[in-house]
């Protein structure tokens, strides 16, 4: 494909579960990442959750989503990847899990 425009969807289930009176809230930064002909690991983006719960024992389960959209310069292949790069939980009874994560791709010629 030559210059193509790409999109890509990010989608995932968070579930939380409150220890308790939490002052600082739970939060998670993923990031994107492409890598293109096996060079230098390149940053995309970055997109937060933040969630906080002031009653102990209190749950919720909810989606968190992002898209981005680039024109890929590179004449090569390229492999994009998603990370948690940050995550703050101060009160150690609070517990966040993060899953049914996927990532797709939708690919045309354009730029």
């Amino acid at each position: 494909m030559k210059n193509p425009v790409v999109k890509f969807d990010f989608c995932s289930i968070i579930h939380y579960v409150s220890g308790g009176n939490n002052t600082v809230p739970v939060r998670l930064v993923f990031a994107l990442f492409k890598t293109c002909d096996e060079g230098q690991e390149v940053p995309c983006g970055t997109w937060d959750f933040t969630v906080a719960l002031d009653t102990t024992d209190e749950e919720i389960t909810t989606s968190f989503n992002f898209c981005h959209c680039e024109c890929n310069g590179c004449p090569g292949c390229c492999k994009y990847s998603v990370r948690l790069v940050e995550a703050v939980n101060v009160n150690e009874d609070d517990v966040a899990d993060v899953c049914n994560v996927t990532l797709s791709a939708i690919a045309k010629s354009g730029c």
